[in-house]
């Protein structure tokens, strides 16, 4: 998600919007050989995505 940072706010705000309530999950298909470093670029910007919404959201379990 990391390289597509401008359609990975508007899911969340749209998700928001429809008041979802269920769980969201990262795909991450780029570097098969070695995926953490950009599986954590993307976990690291969904949660700033989601910090930044207007109401809060579930806490994790």
């Amino acid at each position: 998600m990391h390289r597509h940072r401008t359609h990975g706010a508007a899911i969340f705000e749209q998700l928001q919007a429809m008041r979802y309530a269920g769980y969201v999950n990262l795909e991450y298909e780029i570097d098969p050989d070695d995926p953490l470093p950009g599986m954590k670029q993307s976990f690291a910007y969904m949660r700033g995505v989601l910090a930044g919404l207007s109401t809060p959201r579930r806490a994790q379990s």
